[in-house]
């Protein structure tokens, strides 16, 4: 269609060459307020972000943000302790709310690799931690 506009042909003339193609491969052409539509750009506009669907919740600038701030927790823990993603909103001061699977979601759309990895040593956990149940969800050696 753009071929035909761009050759000086009236938008009639492009419907009558649209129905002429369409007819031949068995189709209904579009209607000529169709075409007209979409010689003027109103629709099909090519090039142009999507916009439909819900919003990102968390931008770049801010994914990037917490990856740093998870690193130094990381650092900070030494395979001591477990880092949690509240635990990373919490430090990082997030007024927004999101859930921690948004935030994993989130990173790994961005290409950074986040998995639940284990602690590498199992912790020292003394009587009283062990009776509350303490560091459970590391690994299975902490109560050995």
């Amino acid at each position: 269609m753009f071929e035909q506009q761009g050759k000086g042909k009236t938008p009639i003339q492009i419907h009558t060459w649209l129905v002429k193609k369409r007819a031949k491969k068995g189709q209904q052409a579009q209607d000529l307020t169709n075409v007209r539509r979409v010689l003027k750009g109103k629709v099909y506009k090519r090039g142009v972000p999507e916009t439909r669907g819900g919003k990102r919740a968390l931008t770049r600038k801010q994914i990037l943000k917490l990856d740093g701030i998870r690193k130094k927790l990381l650092k900070k823990a030494d395979s001591e302790s477990s880092v949690t993603w509240s635990e990373i909103l919490r430090v990082g001061r997030f007024a927004m709310k999101v859930t921690a699977t948004t935030v994993a979601k989130n990173f790994q759309e961005e290409g950074i690799d986040v998995k639940w990895r284990p602690a590498r040593d199992a912790m020292e956990l003394d009587k009283e931690q062990k009776v509350r149940g303490a560091g459970k969800h590391l690994t299975s050696k902490a109560f050995n």
